[in-house]
């Protein structure tokens, strides 16, 4: 799948097929089945079935680049893992006096259905001027009011 993915040119074909229509095309029903679909249902639950074969190809050609001419990884990992970039976010918006709760579920994001403009969180509910989700997309959909979108 790498493969084809690095030596196809017409990446716009693949705006318009499904990633399930393009694995099963590439490598098989088989290799859908047992290796993608689970990945993808987890990734993107509901909405697995309506993800674009592009978003794919992009992520098979970025992690294929990612290797030397030996084939060697040549990705860097941030020592302490992501909590260390959330720690400094946190510093940062406390620093410039901005309200962070941590430890309390969302419940619901509110909004006019172009912007959130509130969070129902199990502490209460909160007026907001942005929300910034570290989750799955599925679980951030079930939060939005009815006829909102996921921007980003």
């Amino acid at each position: 799948m790498t493969v084809d993915a690095r030596l196809t040119r017409n990446r716009e074909r693949l705006d318009d097929m499904s990633v399930r229509a393009y694995i099963v095309g590439v490598a098989g029903r088989r290799v859908y089945e047992v290796v993608w679909e689970p990945l993808l249902r987890g990734k993107f639950g509901p909405y697995a079935d309506s993800v674009s074969a592009a978003w794919l190809w992009w992520k098979l050609v970025d992690r294929g680049g990612s290797r030397d001419s030996r084939g060697h990884e040549l990705l860097g990992y941030l020592r302490g893992g992501l909590g260390r970039v959330l720690d400094r976010i946190i510093e940062g918006l406390l620093a410039r006096g901005h309200h962070v709760h941590l430890g309390s579920g969302a419940i619901a994001l509110e909004g006019d259905g172009r912007r959130i403009s509130r969070i129902v969180t199990d502490e209460g509910a909160f007026d907001i001027d942005a929300a910034v989700a570290a989750a799955q997309t599925p679980d951030v959909a079930k939060l939005l009011p009815p006829g909102q979108t996921i921007i980003g």
